[in-house]
């Protein structure tokens, strides 16, 4: 119940599409709908190019139902240029490179390990201290 699992993208100057439909679909609440979709996408059938123009955005999301208009309008506007800005910022700030990596109360950086169940015991550890760091006075 004390915890929260926030998802950020890695932005960056390449990827900036790729983190723009990233938000977008996060804003819209379909990112169960376009995440894998979009990973499949980028890495198993390459249907989607590695740096998508915004037209190239909209249209895939659009395949996942999202309105193309409306996403469209999303993808270029001022305020997710600033909460991109932020999302880099943090990730330069927290040491991020790749992905997968956790953040633990803004603490501790967790990299990918041999598996997604090893990463998160890393990751329940941390929780744990952080819990008992929290009630020692």
């Amino acid at each position: 119940k004390d915890v929260q699992l926030i998802y950020v993208p890695l932005a960056s100057d390449r990827d900036d599409m790729l983190s723009r439909g990233f938000l977008v679909t996060s804003d819209a609440k379909a990112l169960e709908k376009t995440h894998l979709a979009v990973f499949k996408a980028l890495h198993q059938d390459q249907s989607l190019p590695g740096n998508p123009s915004a037209d190239e955005m909209a249209d895939f999301l659009a395949r996942h139902g999202l309105r193309r208009a409306d996403t469209l309008r999303a993808l270029n506007q001022d305020a997710l240029s600033q909460r991109l800005m932020a999302a880099r910022q943090f990730a330069m700030r927290s040491g991020i490179d790749g992905t997968p990596t956790l953040i633990v109360n803004g603490r501790y950086r967790v990299l990918g390990q041999s598996s997604v169940e090893a990463t998160l015991r890393v990751v329940d550890a941390l929780v744990a201290r952080e819990r008992q760091a929290a009630r020692t006075p």
